[in-house]
């Protein structure tokens, strides 16, 4: 996919501290109104994001492969429009520009069906497999880790997500729904070059399928089992019962 392909997938928002939305930017060409290669209007655009203590939102979906690959979001510090920017700026630790950040959602496969899911199968193994969002509030704290404070020198900060297709079957309804659960690890250092600090989300695939099959266990099975276990009991009491009654009679003979 090209950026045009990718960018039609997203939305980019400025937002201010309250998140309340300041100004979209979607479709193909998002920032046609922000020339990079402009030093004169560009330039007073972004003074007056930094000045307003505004924030960028991104949200939509992209296409990735089956294949280990990563996501990358990269600061674009070698532009004319910013180098222009940073060059005039009177005060230049107050407009460093850092990508500190929280995440509010990350998932994989069709979200449509997320719900149906947990419906019908969230009570198996307390919900481990149908954890489809790692960044949800309930699930961890990965979000406590970064501040949406500026850090004290510039981060690039880095997500290792493996995820484990997942087939989920009702056997019952005659339904079958696929998706993706991952595990998640993360970490962050000092960016190497400021002007290009980045947010590194990188997908590994794990070799194996998960299959869930919710089923209706017939009456009669269930009876056989049941009676089956209960047999199984008395056997066992029967035995020991008859070990120990040997036992005392061996004591008394004695």
């Amino acid at each position: 996919m090209d950026d045009e392909d990718i960018n039609e997938n997203l939305k980019f928002q400025h937002i201010d501290q309250q998140e309340n939305v300041i100004k979209s930017m979607d479709g193909k060409t998002p920032f046609k109104e922000y020339d990079l290669n402009n030093d004169k209007d560009t330039p007073k655009a972004i003074k007056e994001f930094y000045d307003n203590e505004h924030f960028c939102k991104i949200s939509g979906s992209i296409e990735v492969t089956k294949v280990t690959g990563q996501v990358d979001f990269r600061l674009r510090g070698e532009t004319v429009a910013y180098g222009k920017f940073f060059k005039d700026a009177a005060n230049k630790d107050k407009y460093e520009a850092q990508l500190n950040h929280k995440i509010n959602k990350i998932t994989f496969g069709d979200e449509n069906m997320h719900a149906d899911i947990v419906q019908t199968f969230g009570h198996v193994d307390n919900g481990q497999h149908t954890m489809f969002n790692m960044f949800h509030d309930d699930v961890g704290i990965v979000n406590h880790g970064h501040k949406i404070d500026p850090e004290d020198t510039v981060q690039d900060y880095f997500y290792f997500m493996k995820m484990v297709p997942h087939v989920f079957v009702d056997v019952i309804e005659q339904v079958e729904k696929t998706s993706y659960s991952y595990s998640l690890k993360h970490n962050k250092k000092a960016a190497s070059n400021k002007n290009f600090a980045s947010t590194q989300i990188i997908l590994d695939y794990a070799p194996i399928k998960m299959i869930i099959s919710k089923e209706m266990r017939p009456v009669g099975q269930f009876a056989i089992n049941m009676c089956a276990i209960i047999g199984g009991v008395f056997i066992i009491f029967g035995l020991l019962n008859g070990m120990i009654l040997r036992c005392c009679d061996k004591i008394k003979s004695n």
